[in-house]
């Protein structure tokens, strides 16, 4: 659910905690350590430090006038205080977490749950929370006309 939370609102920043490293992607305390004063380093949004979620799937560290490679999904290692193994974990869960919400943006909260469930790897074959959650939200998702 923490996944469905952080495409929803990218400001929150316990459950972007959560799933930053699960399943686990070597994005370690350190690196979240570096992350955090890198967002909170960056032009403040609504009065206050931008929060780090905004920063990772909103490209809000890019100014508006910035001509972006839609590839960009972060700034540079170096401009983020990270080397280039924690910059290249970081870039797989943002990627990620921009094709999930491509998919949000085009399907019910159905197909978005199991996209979530297929695209992170979470098992789903055994009786499981996940499996009961998916399957009322599929039961009670309109057919398409």
């Amino acid at each position: 659910m923490a996944y469905l939370r952080v495409l929803l609102n990218p400001r929150d920043i316990v459950s972007l905690q959560r799933i930053i490293n699960t399943p686990p992607r070597k994005i370690g305390p350190g690196t979240m350590d570096k992350l955090q004063v890198w967002s909170e380093a960056l032009p403040w949004v609504d009065g206050a430090p931008q929060p780090l979620g905004l920063a990772l799937l909103q490209r809000s560290w890019a100014a508006p006038s910035d001509v972006l490679e839609d590839d960009a999904a972060l700034p540079p290692a170096g401009d983020m205080g990270l080397g280039p193994a924690a910059h290249r974990a970081v870039s797989v869960f943002v990627h990620l977490m921009q094709n999930l919400v491509q998919v949000m943006e085009g399907s019910n909260p159905g197909e978005l749950l199991d996209e979530v469930v297929r695209a992170v790897g979470f098992e789903v074959g055994r009786p499981s929370l996940l499996t009961r959650i998916l399957n009322a939200i599929l039961l009670f998702t309109p057919e398409p006309i």
